[in-house]
């Protein structure tokens, strides 16, 4: 559901994404999961050390999202 919902989005910009729908859902459940373990959802999901290994580091919210901000 949530890839066709995405397909659809991306349907709607003139100059379409190159983003894969399922590489952003991945990363998404990662992102609010409970825990940060081992467990990555998917080829492309993260968990802290990703994001702390980015400029500026930070650590993954590991719970619901606050605003949409978050999702930049």
């Amino acid at each position: 559901m949530w890839e066709r919902l995405l397909e659809h989005v991306f349907s709607l910009f003139e100059a379409q994404p190159d983003s894969d729908p399922n590489m952003i859902i991945n990363s998404l459940k990662d992102w609010l999961d409970s825990g940060d373990d081992d467990a990555i959802t998917g080829l492309s999901g993260a968990e802290s050390d990703y994001y702390e290994g980015l400029e500026p580091p930070y650590s993954c919210k590991n719970g619901p999202m606050d605003n949409l901000g978050e999702v930049a």
